[in-house]
């Protein structure tokens, strides 16, 4: 047996689908992969690959793992193997390489730009948003970095992980007697000093616990609900975290940021004590001046990542542990006390600070984005996985879509990348092919609308939610708000060119439906909803809808000042 083989039989324990595009770089994995029991799912770019495998590595809360060529293959992973660093998502990228001895990590010559034919030094880039490298010189190593691999992507906080194997490795033969054996560093876990935790918790008159995407990651929603309601603490989320709780849930008041919702955001600023639970605090979360987050409140954050404890100054107590022996923990903790004043005071202002409003449905003939989430919101049912992309639907979906019982949400989120959707759909729908929704914008579409064809070949069951707004609209409105209307790059007019919708459903045999305002998009999705099949509803929006409410920027004295998040856009003091 060569090493492809035994990469190959490795993964059919472990693996049940892996996306890639096919290169002569991996020729002999990708051989091996083919005679084997996982299934192969061909994309068009690499990205569309690693964008797949991160959905499918977040909605099962399991290891994924990518194959990407030499050169430009694995560079066109980076944008990928960065959004999963960020994200703390567990991925192997495993990547082909020309020969052994025409690499730059062979030849360790210094500033050395090629070596071998379609070469990168992909290690030396890869370094910095991994967790760990990996180039494969001895083919006896390789059970060894596979174990070692799969272990380094889910330990402690998640992350990716990036194997490389050179041709002549992939095709060598190996001694199995000579393995090494990979035993992993079992660090101590400190336990949580529970007392001190109940201490703040009885102390406080107006306590909030923050989630963030850590509790979708640890799979620890759950238990962080039962821990909520036997505490009756009110609750936020980030946008990340948003799947952690339900819209419906009696202790769920909102979410924070400057794209929030003013409800979550009144909450956080005038809370008196803050648990932060799976979120870094990103300033998507917490505003632009971090001094002006809730600073009245004692913070304690509770992180496995000493990076991130040690980045955020504004915090009290700091916390290393792993999450679900935090929350398990946690939940031991009892206290007599009832923030039932507090609770109905947060209760109030996500009544009265609802995101969508009535206003929203007075246009006749295209969408209002908030009306049209809210449609899309009481359509899909529960326990379904909703992946949206980047843009104008990133914003939209986390402030009014409403997360029911059960339903996963899956976001290209620190990064933000636009394109992210719909492979993501793919490799979602290639584990559960049932129940999966894509929101995506008509500019996200086109930069990787070509695998739509990997979702007809496979005939995934995934229906596609579009906001047909032009292209480009949240760049659009910043161009217009603070450039004096200097448009550029952002419609057809200044150099982007998006054909039309129902033509590119058309080209790949897709069924299309054209929504406008009104009934259209519920009657056309109950028609479509028994067809087990791909569709895309193209739903014409509004052009230059604002995203309100917001936090901005205001001119004080001449000087642009950063506001604090419960004084978002439209002002109401």
């Amino acid at each position: 047996m060569n090493v492809s083989n035994f990469v190959a039989k490795y993964l059919e324990k472990k693996i049940k689908n892996i996306f890639t595009v096919t290169g002569g770089g991996m020729m002999f994995l990708t051989d091996s992969l083919n005679r084997s029991k996982t299934k192969l799912i061909f994309n068009h770019n690499e990205q569309a690959s690693i964008f797949a495998t991160d959905a499918m590595a977040r909605v099962s809360g399991k290891t994924q793992v990518c194959f990407a060529t030499s050169g430009p293959g694995i560079t066109n992973c980076v944008t990928g193997i960065l959004s999963a660093w960020q994200d703390s998502t567990p991925i192997i990228v495993i990547a082909g390489q020309s020969k052994s001895k025409e690499t730059i990590q062979f030849s360790k010559i210094k500033n050395l730009r090629q070596h071998g034919t379609f070469e990168a030094n992909a290690i030396e880039i890869l370094k910095p948003i991994t967790k760990f490298c990996k180039q494969i010189t001895n083919p006896n190593s390789i059970k060894y970095y596979l174990d070692k691999a799969f272990y380094e992507a889910q330990n402690l906080r998640p992350g990716p992980i990036y194997l490389e194997i050179p041709l002549d490795i992939q095709s060598a033969k190996f001694d199995i007697s000579k393995f090494k054996t990979f035993l992993p560093k079992i660090e101590k876990v400190k336990k949580l000093n529970i007392n001190l935790l109940k201490k703040y918790l009885s102390k406080s008159k107006k306590p909030v616990f923050l989630l963030g995407n850590g509790i979708n990651i640890a799979q620890q929603s759950e238990k962080i609900k039962k821990i909520i309601k036997k505490l009756k603490v009110p609750t936020l989320t980030t946008q990340l975290g948003k799947a952690a709780i339900d819209y419906k849930n009696n202790y769920f008041i909102g979410h924070t940021g400057p794209k929030g919702d003013r409800a979550g955001n009144l909450a956080i600023q005038n809370c008196d004590l803050i648990l932060i639970l799976g979120s870094s605090l990103h300033s998507q979360t917490i505003g632009w001046e971090h001094k002006k987050f809730s600073p009245n409140s004692f913070k304690i954050q509770i992180d496995p990542d000493k990076s991130i404890l040690k980045k955020n100054k504004i915090v009290n107590l700091k916390i290393s542990s792993n999450l679900k022996i935090a929350i398990n923990e946690i939940g031991k903790i009892v206290i007599k006390k009832k923030f039932t004043e507090w609770h109905n005071k947060c209760l109030k202002w996500k009544n009265d600070y609802q995101v969508i409003l009535e206003s929203h449905k007075r246009n006749k003939k295209v969408f209002n984005y908030y009306d049209l989430v809210h449609k899309i919101s009481s359509l899909i049912p529960k326990n379904s996985t909703i992946i949206s992309d980047a843009g104008a639907a990133f914003y939209i979906m986390g402030q009014a879509f409403r997360i029911k019982i059960g339903q996963k949400y899956i976001i290209p989120g620190s990064l933000g990348q636009m394109g992210y959707a719909v492979p993501a759909a793919s490799g979602v729908s290639s584990i559960i092919n049932s129940n999966v929704f894509c929101v995506t914008g008509d500019g996200s579409l086109m930069t990787n609308f070509h695998e739509l064809s990997v979702i007809k070949k496979n005939n995934f069951n995934i229906k596609i939610f579009l906001i047909n707004n032009g292209g480009y609209m949240s760049i659009r409105n910043a161009q217009k708000e603070f450039f004096q209307n200097n448009i550029h790059g952002t419609n057809y007019k200044t150099g982007v060119y998006i054909p039309k919708i129902r033509e590119i459903a058309k080209f790949f045999n897709i069924k299309y439906y054209k929504c406008t305002q009104g009934l259209s998009l519920s009657k056309n999705f109950n028609k479509e909803k028994k067809f087990k099949r791909p569709a895309i509803f193209d739903c014409h929006s509004m052009k230059d809808q604002k995203i309100i409410p917001a936090l901005k920027s205001r001119i004080i004295n001449g000087k642009l000042v950063a506001q604090s998040l419960d004084n978002m856009y439209p002002y109401i003091d």
